[in-house]
């Protein structure tokens, strides 16, 4: 989404990069909240600095700000907003992907002490 390295140092080595924490943005469940889009999530949080946006699906969206600043504006702004939800992104809360995986471990682990136990008892 955005570039890794802010700066170069051409005569030594690079500083490191600080770079604000993505923004997940949940549209609401209404007929309002249907109608935006990417586009539209982009045109309203550049009032607040330059941001890039990565559709997840309709109603989800990673946003990477460019400041640190930009990020804690917008997410002042939308705090309380009707139809946008923006809230920092985690990976354990809001990927799909990290999601299944958990919960198909935790099956397997439940699966297998049970099988351990009934077996035992046997």
């Amino acid at each position: 989404m955005t570039v890794s390295c802010s700066q170069q140092c051409l005569s030594g080595e690079d500083p490191a990069s600080r770079r604000p924490q993505w923004l997940y943005v949940t549209l609401a469940q209404s007929r309002a909240a249907r109608t935006i889009n990417s586009a539209q999530i982009a045109e309203r949080f550049s009032a607040y600095g330059s941001v890039d946006i990565r559709p997840l699906d309709g109603n989800h969206f990673l946003v990477a700000a460019h400041s640190f600043y930009c990020a804690k504006d917008i997410l002042r702004a939308y705090r309380s907003h009707k139809l946008i939800h923006v809230t920092y992104y985690n990976m354990w809360k809001h990927s799909s992907t990290v999601q299944v995986l958990l919960w198909t471990c935790i099956s397997a682990s439940v699966l297998g002490i049970a099988w351990t136990f009934l077996s035992k008892s046997s």
